[in-house]
């Protein structure tokens, strides 16, 4: 009876502890943002999207996926890796005329960035990344943040 309520014991904090680094890689994971934005700083509109990677707790992210739609129809980026900061990944064209995200562009201030608040053409539909540990996170609108 002892040796069965250590081993009952001993499975809780297993658990227990499971579900604390899980919660931990979650409020990671969940420093991870994106949303789009319109930069007017240099009397030019630059249409684009701002990739954040901030927090309290932030980590270098690998292999991030944004997809998004906008008027021009369903545009997308693909970064190897992510440090923490923010990032602008302004919408443009490609040569053949379809819509793109160019490389990000590390921002050091927000507040020429206004963001598209009720804009229903220009949404961000998934972001998914891996963290440090190599846990696969995909957010999209329908579902929010959870593990793949």
């Amino acid at each position: 009876m002892a040796l069965e309520s250590a081993e009952q014991a001993e499975q809780h904090a297993r658990e227990s502890e499971r579900r604390e680094e899980l919660r931990d890689q979650r409020r990671i994971a969940g420093s991870m943002r994106a949303w789009w934005v319109i930069n007017s700083s240099e009397n030019i509109d630059r249409w684009g999207v701002i990739l954040s990677n901030t927090g309290p707790e932030t980590s270098v992210f690998y292999n991030v996926l944004v997809r998004c739609s906008a008027n021009t129809g369903p545009v997308g980026a693909r970064i190897a890796t992510l440090p923490p900061g923010n990032y602008f990944l302004e919408s443009n064209r490609a040569v053949d005329g379809s819509p793109k995200l160019d490389y990000p562009e590390l921002v050091n201030q927000l507040h020429d960035f206004q963001p598209l608040l009720k804009a229903r053409t220009h949404t961000i539909e998934e972001l998914s990344f891996t963290d440090q540990l190599g846990q696969r996170w995909n957010w999209t609108r329908e579902k929010g943040l959870s593990t793949i």
